[in-house]
């Protein structure tokens, strides 16, 4: 970025896209007309989408993560008949790799799901582009990052008419003033405000954030890994994510280490935006960014030979292009909000 300034407000937005001009002004340590010329000088360079990361369980809906191999590249048209078709589709991304289509999707039953993985399914035999391979997940536990939803969604949501139109329009700019928000879906202020700290009580909404749009230079991999579970997995698991969020730096070259770890405006993005634990084709998924593909392939020998050299599979790709949608990818603190909790058992007990 071009100075210490632009950085720290592009972060200040990424954890709080509502954070007031004085709250900027704090984090940020500039005058306020500069942070006003800052903010929409970031707002630009990036486009940032100030947006909503939402807590798909407490809005009772199911994440989904595929990895498609389709025998013809799908085209831009192609994903936006899928997103026509259904709320469920959130992302759809081409990628190059172990796979060629990344999507990610969330539904209210595994009836909505199945019912547009079917449709879509066959859509691209339709179109001579079948699937050799479908390999579908579900998300039982968010260590980091999210979906930015689309405004079909809410319409889905068990909430009441004026919370859907609320969340709508917030989902859409986070940073619009709730006055002009109130007058939009016609309430008052104070029952703009009632509503929004009602879904924030309810844990709904994560945080208020910005995403970056802008592709930054480097490469993005998408990648499930498929574990051993050996008698030792928790000790092995903890060690992988010390190697991800502390001590990874060891294993970049000089220029990522320099740009990831030390802060100094090279990298705008988090090198790891998502970590889940699902179930079904593997086990674990993680998006990450690296600013040389050697660093990646670093990262990928060690994780295998921390889960079980021989017996841990990772299937992966690199982000060519979106085709529909939108990554959620930011500048964050990274381990401030990274879920560091170890067992499946405690993971269980907090589901309970």
């Amino acid at each position: 970025m071009k100075n210490e300034t632009e950085r720290n407000i592009l972060r200040t937005l990424c954890k709080n896209s509502r954070a007031t001009l004085e709250e900027v002004t704090s984090e940020a340590k500039c005058s306020k007309p500069t942070a006003i010329k800052c903010i929409r000088e970031v707002e630009k360079a990036y486009t940032l989408h100030h947006t909503i990361e939402f807590s798909p369980e407490k809005l009772e809906l199911k994440q989904f993560i595929i990895a498609v191999k389709t025998q013809k590249p799908i085209t831009k048209e192609d994903a936006e008949q899928a997103f026509k078709s259904s709320y469920v589709p959130q992302m759809i991304a081409i990628c190059e790799g172990d796979f060629n289509l990344l999507i990610f999707a969330v539904a209210r039953t595994s009836l909505d799901y199945i019912g547009w993985a079917d449709a879509f399914r066959r859509n691209l035999n339709v179109w001579g582009k079948g699937p050799v391979f479908w390999k579908a997940s579900e998300v039982f536990f968010e260590r980091l990052g999210g979906i930015v939803l689309r405004d079909e969604v809410f319409d889905k949501l068990d909430l009441n008419e004026k919370t859907r139109e609320l969340l709508r329009e917030i989902n859409q700019n986070s940073r619009q003033r709730l006055n002009f928000v109130a007058k939009r879906i016609k309430v008052s202020p104070a029952a703009a405000k009632y509503l929004l700290e009602k879904t924030m009580k309810k844990g709904i909404v994560k945080r208020f954030t910005s995403v970056i749009g802008k592709r930054m230079p480097g490469f993005d991999v998408a990648f499930f890994i498929e574990k051993p579970f050996l008698p030792d997995h928790p000790e092995r698991a903890e060690k992988t994510r010390r190697m991800y969020f502390q001590e990874c730096s060891a294993n970049l070259t000089k220029k990522s280490r320099d740009m990831y770890f030390r802060d100094d405006g090279q990298s705008q993005l988090n090198r790891y935006q998502m970590v889940q634990e699902i179930f079904g084709s593997a086990d674990q998924f993680n998006l990450t960014h690296f600013n040389a593909m050697d660093d990646w392939y670093v990262e990928k020998n060690k994780t295998v030979e921390n889960f079980g050299s021989g017996r841990t599979g990772i299937t992966s790709g690199i982000i060519v292009k979106i085709l529909a949608g939108e990554l959620m990818q930011r500048n964050l603190d990274v381990p401030s909000i990274y879920d560091t909790t170890l067992s499946w058992e405690t993971l269980l007990n907090l589901k309970d």
